[in-house]
């Protein structure tokens, strides 16, 4: 598994300098694939967004605010991140649907859409850091919406016979209030 690639410019932080969206990845992904198929062996990749697990201001090329699904402050760094509206969270899901059709068209065997750790899609499920009242929050089920969302994407741009996986975060650590918490079944 390639780890944590980024699927948006808004959704890179320090430990992810490569955009997967970006077609300039695809000959560098087909050189990895190519590399590891030579033995006998899969490579997956994992698309991600940081939500406010990043800094907005680490890349001077790239900064930006940190889009999240509501306005909980950065744990590490306590960077106030910019609220997602329906136009960012198009643009994360398309994001995640470009970067799984450049991995295929490279040549890799799948992706992994990284929704653990507190990263965007796992902010989206998490009771503790989805504080929207819309479509993408209250009860799990609309939690679950970015995730579904991403995934429907990913399908539609890359094929039905492309692997999809979901890494997940089974506990948050955050107590009742976390995803293993009794308001995360609301």
């Amino acid at each position: 598994m390639l780890e944590q690639q980024a699927v948006h410019p808004a959704g890179m932080a320090y430990y992810a300098a490569c955009l997967a969206a970006e077609e300039k990845a695809i000959p560098l992904y087909r050189k990895l694939a190519d590399a590891v198929h030579e033995h006998g062996t899969k490579q997956f990749v994992q698309l991600f967004a940081c939500g406010t697990q990043g800094k907005g201001t680490l890349h001077i090329d790239r900064w930006h605010p940190l889009w999240a699904a509501s306005g909980t402050p950065s744990i590490i760094y306590n960077e106030m991140p910019l609220i997602m509206e329906q136009e960012h969270i198009d643009e994360i899901v398309r994001g995640f649907g470009s970067s799984a059709k450049n991995c295929r068209e490279a040549g890799l065997d799948g992706v992994e859409i990284h929704a653990a750790h507190n990263q965007l899609v796992g902010e989206f499920l998490s009771p503790h850091f989805n504080r929207r009242d819309d479509a993408y929050g209250g009860t799990l089920e609309k939690r679950c919406q970015l995730a579904i969302e991403v995934a429907r994407e990913i399908r539609r741009s890359a094929g039905a016979d492309f692997t999809v996986g979901l890494r997940m975060s089974w506990d948050e650590y955050l107590g009742p209030c976390g995803t293993q918490g009794p308001q995360s079944e609301q």
